[in-house]
């Protein structure tokens, strides 16, 4: 399974990277290109017409809400650690750590993985995600304050309902499948881009993107296992 899946995803990836070395092209344009019209457009004309039923919309949403928060819990104190007194890497730390490759990447190993049922809930893990990215993510990349990161870690590790939703989830089949999956993509472009417009050490969010992307087709190819394995 994990062959016929990454395969041909990765020969694009393998394909775009390769014709991006060759003619020397900036990838820049490409990528906003994408995330002002592209995305958006994909987004919306895949959930017009998506076949997942009303009441899975609320479970996916809240999945992806519990799933980035808490990444974003994890990526302060590895930030701090790695990075101290840096603010600028540290933002780049969180960017790359929270959001996931859940368009460009997700959503064609979805359809290769279940058909139009897994790709319809990744539509949706993508808005979610694109809603995020659009406030936390910028955010993140923005904040100039002062203000103690640890107390604001304990003051969202306080909040109750993220626990309760993870506990109430009970995923089972495609849905299940589909959000693990999309939960374990490489680091997004779109990180990057925010790393780049807010100045927030692109070149460590760049090569974040690289190794991460590089790296998954080992963690996707066992993760698609694992989940086979575990029907």
């Amino acid at each position: 399974m994990a062959t016929s899946v990454l395969v041909p995803v990765f020969m694009v990836v393998a394909a775009g990277w390769l014709v991006g070395w060759r003619l020397k092209l900036d990838p820049t344009p490409l990528a906003k290109l994408t995330f002002w019209i592209l995305s958006p457009a994909l987004i919306f004309e895949s959930l017009r017409t998506a076949q997942l039923p009303l009441s899975s919309y609320g479970l996916v949403v809240a999945f992806v809400l519990a799933h980035y928060l808490g990444l974003f819990l994890l990526s302060l104190p590895l930030r701090n650690r790695l990075f101290p007194g840096d603010p600028a890497r540290q933002a780049a730390t969180s960017l790359v750590l929270v959001f996931g490759n859940c368009g460009n990447l997700g959503l064609p190993v979805l359809l290769f993985s279940y058909g139009e049922a897994g790709f319809d809930v990744g539509v949706v893990f993508l808005a979610a995600n694109t809603v995020l990215l659009a406030t936390l993510g910028v955010a993140i990349a923005s904040w100039e304050g002062r203000a103690s990161w640890g107390k604001l870690a304990r003051n969202l590790a306080t909040v109750p309902w993220p626990y309760a939703v993870v506990a109430v989830f009970g995923l089972q089949g495609v849905m299940r499948g589909s959000l693990i999956l999309e939960g374990s993509m490489p680091t997004a472009v779109n990180a990057f881009l925010l790393a780049a417009q807010f100045n927030r050490r692109p070149d460590l969010a760049a090569a974040a993107l690289l190794l991460s992307t590089v790296l998954s087709l080992g963690t996707l190819a066992l993760t698609l296992a694992l989940l086979g394995a575990a029907g």
